[in-house]
């Protein structure tokens, strides 16, 4: 019974770590007439692929002993191998819910193109994702590049240009993330009502739009109408042919997707990803500095704020919307005793006579006092952030440990609001914070808007 059992208990093992993440086991067909057969193909992708069902048999050869009959040790396995939900389907599922709260250029965003307009960091950056080996909605995410462009704003306001010299800061960043362990849990009744729908209603739903692709001796098909116009060659016909099924599975998948949403059919899902991020300066950032308070000549420094980092989120979703996001991270970068605020800042004015008692403000900077330092700090931290109601408010934590030069541990507490537009996508998301830098207390808001189309 040991020996039968725990074969039993590898065969789960094995079957949900490598059965979730299966992509198809069919080839695209390049016939018209195969398009027809487009719901068998979905249906058949819930099945484990060739080579793990000999697996399965073969573990089943070597199960011993009489706790389980011949019959009911092999309806298990059948059930097995049976997925509860298309994978493919389940690559759109999951790219609409692991990237829901956005507030800076380090965090994923699954936007083609999009931008961020950071009101914590004054800063606006505009982002370019490439999601690289997934042509089509129901491909697997796994590797995204984004290469982004970053400027300073101020007031909402972000000048690039001004009195014929480019903006003190300018940078560009590049960030790499790797999607994986992605999982969903669900349970039997929840099973049954997705297979349910998809015989008892996809399969009839979209029976009369396949009808139409196949072959027949005195009708030629709409498809085959256009190629026979439009396409010169046979590659291009069999081009438009994949073209047009991978359009015709991404439907029904897209179907099955929303009736899985809408019911909220799991229990809870999660993913991880990897993340590698770097931002370089192309101008210089410059620090006004006087040497006391009541001196009123400056000096100026220029630095090249770099900063490079790795990042490991693990994210879980349950069916009531409740989501938590769980992220690590460790950093290099070029710090200065401004950005770990022991320099306090002033305003300076300058004034003008203008005869007489009159007076104006000929000019205003910002100066900071003190002896300015700067130096290569290292940096980890450990974040949290958790919305409890409906995906839309939550709270959040993180603490944060600086190494080398400037030392200081850090911490905030926020209460985080994220707003959706019409298409549930992240547009506004705005925190409320408590939190200490440099054994400094600060409280204020924090807002992140997020303007973007979605990657396909």
């Amino acid at each position: 019974m040991k020996t039968k059992l725990l074969s039993l208990l590898f065969i789960l093992i094995y079957v949900n770590i490598f059965a979730q993440q299966q992509n198809g086991i069919h080839e695209v067909p390049t016939e018209i007439s195969e398009i027809a057969n487009t719901f068998i193909n979905y249906n058949n992708d819930f099945k484990v692929s060739s080579n793990k069902s000999k697996l399965l048999n073969n573990l089943n050869s070597k199960i011993t002993g009489n706790s389980l009959t011949d019959s009911e040790l092999n309806s298990k396995i059948e059930k097995i191998k049976d997925k509860a939900y298309n994978p493919k389907m389940l690559n759109m599922f999951f790219a609409n819910n692991i990237a829901s709260y956005v507030t800076s250029s380090k965090d994923l965003s699954l936007q083609k193109t999009y931008a961020v307009l950071d009101t914590d960091e004054g800063a606006f950056f505009f982002g370019y994702n490439i999601n690289v080996g997934a042509k089509s909605k129901i491909d697997n995410l796994k590797h995204i590049f984004n290469i982004g462009a970053h400027a300073k704003s101020k007031d909402g306001f972000v000048t690039i240009y001004k009195e014929k010299e480019y903006s003190k800061e300018l940078g560009f960043s590049a960030r790499y993330t790797y999607l994986f362990g992605r999982n969903i849990n669900f349970s039997r009744n929840q099973r049954v009502a997705m297979q349910e729908h998809r015989i008892n209603y996809l399969q009839k739903e979209f029976a009369a739009d396949l009808a139409k692709f196949k072959d027949t001796i005195t009708i030629d098909t709409e498809l085959e109408a256009k190629i026979e116009y439009t396409k010169p060659n046979d590659q291009d016909r069999k081009n438009e042919v994949q073209e047009t099924y991978i359009k015709t599975y991404e439907k029904i998948a897209t179907a099955e997707e929303k009736f899985l949403t809408d019911n909220n059919l799991y229990n809870h899902i999660s993913q991880w990803w990897f993340t590698i991020y770097g931002y370089l300066p192309i101008t210089e950032h410059e620090y006004k500095i006087s040497s006391s308070i009541t001196n009123s000549n400056f000096g100026t420094n220029n630095v090249l704020n770099y900063k490079f980092a790795g990042l490991l989120t693990f994210m879980q979703k349950w069916n009531s919307s409740r989501v938590l996001y769980l992220t690590g991270s460790a950093s290099v970068f070029n710090n200065n005793n401004i950005m770990s605020q022991e320099l306090k800042s002033y305003d300076f004015q300058t004034i003008q006579s203008q005869g007489g008692l009159n007076q104006a403000v000929e000019s205003k900077d910002n100066i900071y006092v003190g002896e300015f330092k700067k130096g290569i700090t290292k940096s980890i931290k450990l974040e949290c952030i958790s919305f409890f109601i409906k995906d839309i408010i939550g709270l959040s934590a993180y603490v944060e440990r600086n190494y080398k030069t400037f030392e200081s541990t850090n911490w905030k507490l926020g209460i985080p609001v994220s707003l959706k537009d019409k298409e549930d996508k992240p547009s506004v998301n705005f925190e409320l914070q408590w939190k200490e830098i440099n054994k400094e207390h600060i409280l204020g808001i924090s807002i992140g808007y997020i303007f973007g189309k979605s990657l396909k």
